[in-house]
């Protein structure tokens, strides 16, 4: 459960027990969702959701296990993501169809609902997208320099985990 209270919108419930923050501003359509990057929360995209908010209707919302949402179990695929944000506008009555803004991590969430439910999407603004492919398309020293960061810092985490 989240500990503190959300400086800005509301816990929506999702009828299963987990509740989900969204901010909502603005009116007009299409609606402005704003899909956070890996490490970033709603809050991040405060500014800009503001400015947006001036033309049109704007969302900012944290994934479960981000920010002030619930807890989430990891490590969860684009569909269950996807899915719960899906659930989370539909509770929480936000005005479709969406333009979804998904930056880094946030862009192959986007790609993947407009792929999921078309009908509801009105396009998508993709700021330095993720995409699922780039360790496939990376060039091979890349992907070495990759491996060997992802495995200090696993022999970091397990040394600081270790009891003594």
């Amino acid at each position: 459960m989240a500990c503190t209270p959300p400086p800005l919108g509301h816990l929506h419930d999702l009828g299963d027990g987990r509740r989900l923050l969204l901010h909502r501003s603005g009116t007009g359509g299409p609606t402005a969702v704003f899909l956070a990057g890996a490490g970033m929360m709603s809050l991040d995209y405060l500014n800009i959701h503001r400015r947006v908010a001036e033309r049109t209707t704007a969302v900012l919302y944290d994934r479960g296990g981000n920010g002030w949402s619930h807890p989430a179990e990891l490590p969860r695929t684009a569909a269950e993501v996807t899915e719960e944000l899906r659930e989370l506008l539909h509770a929480a009555d936000v005005p479709g169809p969406c333009l979804l803004i998904g930056h880094s991590l946030g862009g192959a969430y986007a790609r993947h609902y407009a792929r999921c439910f078309p009908a509801e999407v009105a396009g998508l603004l993709l700021l330095d997208p993720f995409h699922e492919d780039m360790v496939v398309r990376a060039p091979q020293r890349a992907r070495e320099t990759l491996d060997a960061m992802l495995d200090q810092m696993a022999a970091q985490e397990a040394a600081e985990f270790t009891p003594e």
